[in-house]
């Protein structure tokens, strides 16, 4: 499943790349915060990584990987930039539930949602950006099932490229 995940992410890069209006920033992001489980009301560490296009002043996509409480929710990503320095960003991809014991890993069909501020950016010569985050992350099924509400993430994402 994740290398079906993977080549389908390079292969959706690849074609918006290749589509893209006028690019601007390729950057490498770092994330860090907390996460509130809706279902047990627990508060447990978030912590992502991705890599991030931008393809106008509207529009950026591209690739994260969130790992909470050592549950994995691989995404594909797209923004939109309704306002300078905030985004609205669609996420679908796959949430993995690790095993545990007998039982096996378990990958649901993953999607969500989120908002980000960066508060602080440079877009000279080198791209570099520090910004707050809340996402939402559901499945159609185990731990973070949408009928019992999903998983909450904020926290701290920086951004760095060219």
């Amino acid at each position: 499943m994740k290398k079906v995940l993977i080549l389908a992410l390079l292969t959706t890069l690849s074609v918006v790349v290749a589509v893209a209006e006028t690019p601007q920033f390729f950057a490498f992001e770092l994330g860090s915060g907390a996460a509130y489980n809706v279902d047990t009301g627990e508060v447990v560490t978030s912590n992502s990584m991705g890599f991030t296009y931008t393809f106008s002043e509207a529009f950026k996509g591209g690739f994260s990987f969130t790992e909470i409480d050592g549950i994995s929710i691989d995404t594909i990503n797209i923004s939109i930039v309704p306002a300078e320095n905030a985004t609205l960003t669609m996420y679908t991809g796959s949430i993995t539930t690790p095993a545990a014991g007998a039982v096996p890993a378990a990958t649901e069909l993953g999607f969500g949602v989120g908002l980000g501020y960066d508060f602080f950016t440079n877009t000279k010569s080198i791209f570099t950006s520090l910004g707050l985050y809340l996402d939402w992350f559901a499945s159609n099924g185990g731990s973070y099932d949408i009928a019992n509400g999903g998983v909450i993430s904020m926290g701290l994402k920086t951004k760095i490229g060219l």
